[in-house]
């Protein structure tokens, strides 16, 4: 059996941080075989790719210019090349992280769950949370979003309820399967890794998976859901308002019929030009916007800051971005929205009134 690593060698291997940043499919699939030989070091992996994430997102603020303001706004800019600053902001991150690792077990903020009764977790919008279940499996809970854990979770099932949006790391347990279920629909796993989004209202909703594989059953009024299977760099998307016919199947000869459901499909995962995963880089506190017209990226920005985005004019709706943003304020954001299109905003509490 290969040898198994410490956090500190893991961190500074590039083949671990390809892995942890989905960047070259033969390192994933090297390091998910690396974690079967050694099933006793999931903790170790879990700490290593959570002071990965820490130090790609220290990375990504200077590689964007300045750090008060990591903003690509669609009039597209050249990023800087700031290598030294990047390898001593890595030396920093790593000298703090371990110094006080040794004289502390330092650890993401989160939630540590009990098997006892129904659970649930909510995050206001503007917040987030991490969560970690009574099986180990880590739920990372994007703004606006209720977790709900089943009575005999850990014990007869493994079961939880979504509604918002959810990242899930899910520790591989083959006797009890995972379920996250949403309005339309469930997703079955063992263990993997994938992110679900189901706020209600929202005209579409999405699953998409990072590591492993899951399978989707569309609740679609019959008696034999509908399944479909996911593959790595996948994602399941719903159009709840676009009205589909799905055939059931069952034994029933009135059930045979058409029924009506939202249509389906599998798409590829998207990616910015930097290669960061647009559908889950929520995790790492980060907001990528892709070619969106105000009017698209009006609700995620609404959720993101706790504000509520008042358009007088309809043609600043159609106005269209692009940008990374980390930890800046709405006001930021909307600076860098005006070097793109020009438009006047008035802020009066958490009211944002936006015309041209």
């Amino acid at each position: 059996m290969p040898v198994r690593l410490s956090v500190e060698e893991l961190v500074i291997n590039d083949s671990f941080i390809n892995y942890c940043l989905e960047r070259n499919e033969q390192d994933v699939l090297h390091w998910l075989q690396y974690q079967e030989d050694h099933p006793d070091g999931q903790d170790i992996i879990e700490e290593a790719k959570q002071l990965v994430f820490l130090m790609t997102g220290s990375l990504q603020g200077l590689a964007a210019g300045t750090p008060a303001a990591p903003v690509f706004p669609i009039k597209r800019f050249p990023l800087l090349k700031v290598m030294g600053w990047a390898a001593a902001c890595t030396g920093i991150v790593l000298t703090t992280y371990f110094v006080f690792r040794q004289k502390k077990d330092v650890r993401m903020p989160s939630e540590v769950a009990s098997a006892e009764n129904p659970l649930i977790f909510t995050t206001k919008a503007g917040a987030k949370q991490t969560i970690t279940l009574p099986d180990g499996t880590k739920v990372y809970l994007n703004s606006g979003s209720t977790l709900k854990l089943s009575n005999g979770f850990g014990k007869t099932d493994r079961n939880v309820f979504l509604v918002g949006e959810g990242g899930f790391d899910v520790i591989h347990n083959s006797r009890l399967p995972f379920t996250v279920s949403v309005d339309k629909y469930d997703v079955n796993v063992t263990g993997t890794f994938f992110n679900v989004r189901a706020y209600p209202g929202d005209k579409i909703t999405e699953t998409s998976l990072l590591r492993g594989k899951i399978d989707i059953l569309i609740k679609n009024g019959s008696s034999t859901p509908l399944r479909m299977s996911l593959k790595p760099k996948q994602k399941f998307v719903l159009d709840v308002e676009t009205g589909g016919q799905i055939k059931g199947s069952s034994d029933d000869p009135g059930e045979s019929e058409n029924k009506a459901a939202p249509h389906v499909a599998i798409e590829a995962l998207s990616y910015n030009r930097d290669s960061v995963n647009i559908e889950t880089a929520w995790i790492q506190n980060t907001l990528i916007i892709e070619e969106e017209t105000f009017e698209m990226i009006r609700e995620k920005l609404e959720r993101w800051y706790n504000v509520r985005l008042i358009f007088k004019d309809e043609k600043v709706k159609q106005y269209g971005f692009t940008g990374t943003f980390r930890n800046e304020s709405i006001e930021q954001v909307l600076k860098a929205f005006k070097d793109s299109y020009f438009f006047n905003y008035t802020i009066e509490g958490t009211d944002i009134i936006i015309s041209k």
